[in-house]
């Protein structure tokens, strides 16, 4: 599953409306999702990237 797929699931509605690349605010209170408290309940599986750390003290992931 990929995380699109991942994300339709957990989150139900429309979501807002993309206009020009941003969203709209919407015309009522909320976002317009629901959550799916099932998919929300799954164990989390973090995914396992290498962290590289510097001498300064910043990281990054790539």
């Amino acid at each position: 599953m990929n995380r699109t797929e991942w994300v339709r699931d957990l989150f139900g509605g429309n979501g807002p409306a993309i206009k020009d690349g941003f969203p709209e605010l919407p015309g009522r209170p909320g976002l317009g999702l629901t959550l799916n408290e099932k998919v929300a309940a799954r164990p989390y599986k973090p995914a396992t990237r290498p962290e590289y750390k510097f001498d300064d003290g910043s990281v990054t992931d790539q």
